[in-house]
């Protein structure tokens, strides 16, 4: 089985409180199950970032599904890569809630991936995947 990544982030609208999340991450970690996908789901205030791993063509469609979702706005895809292993092959949907009402730089994640891509060959590897979630929690936990 070809094995992808892809990472997204996204606004919250107020419709997703913590509640509605926690159902979500029930049904979704059911669903992700049936297809093979796993990943981590990282919240900090309105602020959203999902790391998913799978066969590429369920992870897009799972992601179509998300940037059509009303609790969402500001959907932004910012990695859609192969990889050689998962980086959470345990989470069917893993959550993090960092709790925070901070503003996430999404220029700053996007010039972070291009700076790896533009000096490394990473193809396989969860270099970037690793790169974007860090420099989220480093974001948020800079302005708590």
């Amino acid at each position: 089985m070809q094995l992808g990544q892809l990472i997204y982030v996204s606004r919250c609208t107020s419709a997703l409180t913590s509640e509605v999340l926690s159902e979500i991450v029930a049904r979704s970690e059911k669903s992700n199950a049936a297809r093979n996908i796993t990943g981590v789901l990282m919240c900090c205030g309105p602020n959203v970032i999902q790391l998913l791993e799978g066969d590429p063509a369920e992870i897009e469609v799972v992601f179509q599904k998300i940037a059509l979702d009303p609790r969402h706005t500001n959907v932004e895809c910012l990695l859609r890569k192969d990889a050689r292993k998962r980086m959470f092959p345990e989470w069917g949907m893993g959550v993090a809630d960092l709790n925070s009402r901070t503003m996430l730089n999404r220029g700053r994640l996007m010039r972070l991936v291009d700076d790896i891509r533009g000096q490394y060959d990473t193809a396989g590897l969860n270099v970037e995947a690793r790169v974007i979630l860090n420099d989220f929690r480093q974001q948020l936990a800079a302005a708590a």
